[in-house]
């Protein structure tokens, strides 16, 4: 919607059906292009989660900048984290709106790009049902990533 790729009327129902069935943006369903990007990961990949970020966001930026091979200093990876905040980000975005990159500035600036940074926010939005079909389609690539287990899923 931010995008305009969909209209503002688009209900959750029909947009996670296109998402399921057809892909959005002319990729494959989200499962079969994640599934190709785990299927033809080198050696050294890693996975960065967001619940894992927002959990213990220097602890895993350590972890990125350790896996890149980047020497820790852990006065700048705190710094970056301050600076990287949530709020932060939102407020930035307010003040960018005619500076931010390109896609951003030719949006709908009514739907802010930073919207909740909250996890498990899915949850306002998937019923018992909807989930249900999300799983079958994509619960194969959800185990992969580990998220089939993960607390803050369902």
């Amino acid at each position: 919607m931010k995008f305009r790729g969909l209209s503002k009327e688009t209900r959750f129902e029909d947009f996670l059906e296109m998402f399921n069935n057809e892909g959005l943006d002319n990729l494959p369903i989200w499962s079969s292009h994640v599934n190709q990007w785990l299927n033809n990961a080198s050696n050294r990949f890693i996975i960065i989660k967001y619940e894992d970020m927002k959990a213990n966001t220097v602890a895993e930026l350590t972890r990125i900048l350790e896996f890149g091979g980047i020497k820790i200093d852990y006065d700048a990876v705190i710094a970056a984290v301050k600076a990287s905040e949530f709020e932060k980000l939102q407020a930035y975005e307010s003040l960018q709106e005619k500076i931010f990159f390109e896609d951003i500035v030719n949006s709908d600036w009514s739907i802010k790009f930073f919207r909740k940074g909250q996890v498990g926010e899915s949850k306002k939005f998937f019923n018992d049902e909807l989930m249900a079909k999300f799983i079958e389609v994509h619960g194969g690539t959800l185990k992969r990533l580990g998220y089939l287990n993960h607390d803050n899923f369902r």
